[in-house]
Protein backbone atom coordinates (compact mmCIF):
# COMPACT_ATOMS: atom_id res chain seq x y z
CA UNK A 1 0.00 0.00 0.00
CA UNK A 2 2.70 2.49 0.91
CA UNK A 3 4.25 2.19 -2.88
CA UNK A 4 1.05 2.94 -4.42
CA UNK A 5 0.88 6.62 -2.43
CA UNK A 6 1.36 9.74 -4.38
CA UNK A 7 4.98 11.03 -4.22
CA UNK A 8 3.42 14.59 -5.51
CA UNK A 9 3.12 16.41 -8.52
CA UNK A 10 5.61 15.19 -10.92
CA UNK A 11 5.22 18.30 -13.25
CA UNK A 12 8.28 20.48 -14.41
CA UNK A 13 8.56 23.34 -12.61
CA UNK A 14 8.30 26.65 -14.25
CA UNK A 15 11.69 28.60 -15.60
CA UNK A 16 10.15 31.91 -14.53
CA UNK A 17 9.63 32.75 -11.44
CA UNK A 18 6.90 34.97 -9.85
CA UNK A 19 9.65 37.83 -9.20
CA UNK A 20 11.38 37.14 -12.69
CA UNK A 21 8.14 37.06 -14.39
CA UNK A 22 7.17 40.82 -12.51
CA UNK A 23 10.43 41.88 -14.53
CA UNK A 24 9.12 40.22 -17.99
CA UNK A 25 5.26 42.00 -17.28
CA UNK A 26 7.68 45.68 -16.52
CA UNK A 27 9.53 45.08 -19.34
CA UNK A 28 6.25 43.76 -21.81
CA UNK A 29 4.22 47.13 -20.39
CA UNK A 30 7.44 49.54 -21.51
CA UNK A 31 6.11 48.84 -25.29
CA UNK A 32 7.34 47.03 -28.37
CA UNK A 33 9.44 50.26 -29.89
CA UNK A 34 11.92 49.94 -26.05
CA UNK A 35 12.47 46.44 -27.48
CA UNK A 36 13.44 47.59 -31.20
CA UNK A 37 10.37 46.54 -32.87
CA UNK A 38 8.08 48.05 -35.28
CA UNK A 39 4.35 47.81 -35.53
CA UNK A 40 1.83 47.58 -32.39
CA UNK A 41 1.48 44.00 -32.09
CA UNK A 42 3.10 41.62 -29.59
CA UNK A 43 3.26 38.20 -31.07
CA UNK A 44 4.12 35.27 -29.12
CA UNK A 45 7.90 35.11 -30.82
CA UNK A 46 8.45 38.70 -29.71
CA UNK A 47 7.20 38.16 -26.04
CA UNK A 48 9.70 34.86 -25.99
CA UNK A 49 11.94 37.12 -27.11
CA UNK A 50 11.70 39.64 -24.45
CA UNK A 51 11.67 36.98 -21.80
CA UNK A 52 14.32 35.44 -23.13
CA UNK A 53 16.15 39.30 -22.79
CA UNK A 54 14.86 39.85 -19.42
CA UNK A 55 15.05 36.68 -17.63
CA UNK A 56 17.76 34.56 -19.70
CA UNK A 57 14.86 31.77 -19.91
CA UNK A 58 14.70 29.82 -23.24
CA UNK A 59 11.61 29.32 -24.20
CA UNK A 60 11.92 26.90 -27.06
CA UNK A 61 8.41 27.97 -28.80
CA UNK A 62 6.49 30.78 -28.68
CA UNK A 63 3.97 28.75 -27.84
CA UNK A 64 5.57 27.93 -23.95
CA UNK A 65 6.13 31.61 -23.78
CA UNK A 66 2.13 32.00 -24.38
CA UNK A 67 1.05 29.44 -21.76
CA UNK A 68 3.74 31.60 -18.99
CA UNK A 69 1.50 34.56 -19.97
CA UNK A 70 -1.75 32.64 -19.59
CA UNK A 71 -0.62 31.00 -16.68
CA UNK A 72 -0.40 34.43 -15.24
CA UNK A 73 -4.10 35.87 -16.10
CA UNK A 74 -2.71 37.52 -19.16
CA UNK A 75 -4.95 37.09 -22.13
CA UNK A 76 -4.84 37.64 -25.90
CA UNK A 77 -6.10 40.95 -27.62
CA UNK A 78 -7.29 41.72 -30.82
CA UNK A 79 -6.18 44.57 -32.79
CA UNK A 80 -9.05 47.55 -34.18
CA UNK A 81 -10.12 46.92 -37.42
CA UNK A 82 -9.45 50.26 -38.63
CA UNK A 83 -6.08 51.81 -38.06
CA UNK A 84 -5.25 55.13 -36.34
CA UNK A 85 -3.66 56.65 -38.78
CA UNK A 86 -6.99 56.24 -40.83
CA UNK A 87 -8.20 59.93 -42.74
CA UNK A 88 -12.13 59.07 -43.29
CA UNK A 89 -12.43 62.30 -45.59
CA UNK A 90 -9.98 60.63 -47.49
CA UNK A 91 -11.54 57.62 -47.61
CA UNK A 92 -14.75 58.68 -48.54
CA UNK A 93 -13.18 60.93 -51.29
CA UNK A 94 -11.59 58.00 -52.99
CA UNK A 95 -15.33 55.81 -52.89
CA UNK A 96 -16.68 58.89 -54.32
CA UNK A 97 -14.86 59.72 -57.45
CA UNK A 98 -12.02 57.38 -57.68
CA UNK A 99 -13.64 54.20 -57.14
CA UNK A 100 -16.67 54.87 -59.80
CA UNK A 101 -13.61 55.27 -62.59
CA UNK A 102 -12.13 52.10 -61.79
CA UNK A 103 -15.36 50.59 -61.64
Amino acid sequence: MQALHSAGPSGRRPLVSEDAFAQVAEALKQGHAAHGFTGQVWTPARIRRVIQETTGADYTTPSGAWRLLKRHGWSRQTPRRRAYERDEEAVMTWRSEVWPQVK
